[in-house]
């Protein structure tokens, strides 16, 4: 049995960007490309990754930037 585990940076995209199947027509709905382009590069000059997004402290590091 294979065990599939996907990485923190993966799982924050799939997260921010994935659908799931769903065809959403209320709020919140995925981010578009060029919404993920600004919050890669947002990320990029904080120098965060899309995982950190993840972790119980990036409210405050957001509310700091």
């Amino acid at each position: 049995m294979f065990n599939h585990v996907l990485a923190p940076d993966t799982q924050a995209i799939l997260l921010l960007c994935g659908s799931f199947g769903q065809n959403r027509q209320i709020e919140p709905q995925p981010l578009t490309l060029s919404e993920y382009n600004s919050l890669a590069e947002w990320l990029r000059e904080n120098q965060m990754r899309p995982a950190d997004l993840l972790a119980p402290t990036t409210e405050e590091h957001l509310q700091t930037n």
